[in-house]
């Protein structure tokens, strides 16, 4: 930065200034403080998280996990028994995992349901790791109710005799499911969806079929897992 050129006149004699460079004193910037990572306080109502499980030094762990494998995007929780993932849920209830909780990752490694579970498996058995993670997709639950009118339901399900009720794949035009969604966009059942309680009843894949056929009134129990 310089001054500008002027003339300064002085009892009658014109004097030329000429230009003095002005010298500024950079001053260091202070580099910006890298944000704090915030531990997470409580398991989101749906969506994704992670959890930190904590596992004993003293001897190989039991994981105490009943899973449901039909979904290939990963293992869904059908029921938690005793064992390092029951023992976290009582430490952290905020933090505790739930059933038809879908595990996405185990210590960042994605896959199928059966690559899921080996990691979980070798993680607690291995006694120098001291903890693994999860990370974890809970579903958005709602509520769809269909009234039966001798129409079919219009659906193909993905489901086991044993599974954690069914998983729509597709939702045909004309069938009562197609008409409901046209009627209520807000609850509107899709592939992908996993209805796993029918009037109140959580009920296993074969069981559910069975009075799907029956009931004449349906209150289904959705769950939805948002990417």
């Amino acid at each position: 930065m310089f001054c500008a050129c002027c003339e300064v006149e002085e009892q009658g004699v014109a004097m030329e200034v000429s230009p003095v460079p002005v010298i500024e004193e950079e001053v260091p910037k202070r580099p910006a403080a890298a944000p704090a990572e915030v531990a997470l306080k409580a398991a989101p109502t749906s969506g994704i998280f992670t959890v930190e499980i904590p596992l004993p030094a003293s001897k190989p762990a039991q994981l105490g996990l009943d899973l449901d494998a039909i979904d290939s995007k990963g293992p869904i929780i059908v029921s938690i028994m005793p064992g390092v993932l029951k023992d976290f849920n009582d430490a952290n209830p905020a933090l505790s995992l739930e059933a038809y909780d879908r595990i996405e990752a185990v210590n960042g490694e994605t896959g199928e349901p059966s690559k899921l579970y080996k990691a979980m498996t070798s993680a607690v058995e291995d006694l120098t790791r001291g903890k693994f993670t999860l990370t974890i997709c809970r579903p958005r639950k709602f509520t769809a109710s269909i009234t039966k009118t001798g129409e079919p339901l219009g659906t193909q399900l993905n489901f086991k005799v044993s599974s954690a009720g069914i998983v729509v794949t597709r939702v045909s035009p004309g069938g009562l499911i197609s008409k409901h969604n046209e009627q209520n966009p807000s609850s509107q059942i899709l592939p992908g969806d996993r209805v796993g309680a029918l009037n109140g009843s959580h009920l296993k894949g074969g069981a559910m079929v069975d009075s799907l056929k029956k009931e004449p009134n349906l209150n289904l129990s959705v769950f939805r897992y948002d990417e």
